[in-house]
């Protein structure tokens, strides 16, 4: 009984995981393309961050070549899940500084 809860605890933890990477990226690419795409091209539809999510999914699930695993046998797996969780974050003040910059 044990094992089983572990697994599905493991399980859980890893559906948020994936919900998170995939809305966090989908959140960033809406604020980008509010910021660097619809300015320029006006007659671009206007995506919510949800459909930037969908997006992602879709982009995720046919570019999967990269793969950022986390393996039992790596030692440094806190530290790229850790970064994982900040480069959306990263990203989105990066482009932000270069949004102010640029204008």
């Amino acid at each position: 009984m044990n094992k089983i809860a572990s697994f599905i605890m493991v399980l859980i933890i890893f559906i948020i995981l994936i919900l998170y990477f995939t809305f966090s990226w989908g959140f960033v690419s809406s604020i980008l393309a509010k910021w660097f795409i619809y300015p320029i091209f006006p007659q671009f539809p206007v995506l919510t961050w949800l459909q930037f999510s969908g997006i992602s999914f879709l982009l995720t699930s046919l570019l999967h070549g990269k793969s950022n695993t986390i393996g039992d046998e790596d030692e440094n797996w806190i530290k790229k899940l850790l970064i994982n969780i900040f480069n959306p974050w990263v990203l989105l003040v990066t482009a932000w500084i270069f949004k102010i910059i640029m204008t």
